[in-house]
């Protein structure tokens, strides 16, 4: 059996290659999208360039195109990595039944099958989807980036000043969700403790006569997990409601700067609609 995960990808490089240009494609099919809707919008609604018949079997036709290529894709993918995995798992299993008597025994074995089963397909997993995912992330960004750039920089820039506030606030509540989560933690563990240590020395309890002041002490460590509960809350829906208020300001100044420019006559609505997209 081989040393290192590599040789098991390696000859599979070729199905690699086309899984990743289909992904590709699929990913600038998707992208074009705010572009054909301004297409539609500016040559054929207003402009009255082409027939809007044309126009809507184009647009169902590159619809159509790109939910077959993601098809394509998926299928294509999850038979890669199941061959992939077969032949992983095949020389894993290999390896085992050689293994000498003296280092194997009936403890380990479900070891061995939870890293036959799950491991194995992971490892692999991870060696080739983190690169997949690195460059579609990165391509998509690009196109993204690079039509907001087309259709008006200048509000494209202004809209890209937000990123910092957007992270900045996410990672202040980030901090701050961890500190809560760990005070609750806290108060949970202790009022565990407590009831371990209450219902473990009945016997002296009622012997003191400390059934009362037990019941209120328990009840007041509820009453605290519950605010401790709602504090959480509370911060949770509010490192929640950031990305929300960042796009609800970018598409407030987006509508109002690129209105304005259509009413002047300076852009078309169709890049206004792109741009909001």
């Amino acid at each position: 059996m081989p040393q290192k995960l590599s040789a098991f990808i390696v000859p599979y490089w070729k199905s690699l290659l086309l899984m990743l240009w289909l992904n590709m494609i699929a990913t600038v099919l998707l992208a074009l999208q705010p572009m054909i809707g301004k297409f539609i919008v500016d040559r054929v609604f207003i402009q009255r360039a082409y027939p809007f018949s044309l126009a809507l079997a184009w647009g169902i036709g590159c619809i159509l195109l790109m939910y077959v290529f993601f098809l394509a894709t998926k299928y294509y993918h999850l038979r890669v990595h199941l061959h992939m995995a077969a032949n992983i798992r095949g020389a894993l299993y290999e390896r085992l039944l050689s293994t000498t008597l003296c280092a194997f025994s009936k403890k380990r074995a479900g070891d061995a099958i939870s890293r036959l089963n799950e491991d194995a397909g992971e490892a692999q997993r991870m060696y080739t989807d983190w690169i997949l995912q690195t460059v579609i992330v990165s391509l998509n960004v690009v196109l993204e980036v690079g039509f907001l750039l087309y259709l008006d920089w200048s509000m494209a820039l202004c809209c890209f000043l937000l990123l910092p506030v957007l992270l900045v606030g996410l990672q202040k509540f980030r901090h701050l969700l961890y500190m809560e989560n760990l005070q609750l933690r806290k108060l949970s563990a202790g009022n565990q403790s407590f009831l371990f240590d209450t219902l473990s020395s009945l016997r002296f309890i009622q012997a003191g006569s400390l059934e009362m002041w037990c019941a209120e002490k328990y009840r007041n460590e509820l009453q605290t997990i519950n605010r401790q509960h709602m504090k959480l809350t509370f911060f949770s829906g509010c490192a929640q409601g950031i990305p929300q208020l960042v796009i609800l300001l970018s598409t407030i100044g987006t509508v109002s700067v690129l209105g304005g420019k259509v009413l002047a006559g300076e852009t078309t609505l169709g890049a206004l609609l792109a741009f909001s997209a």
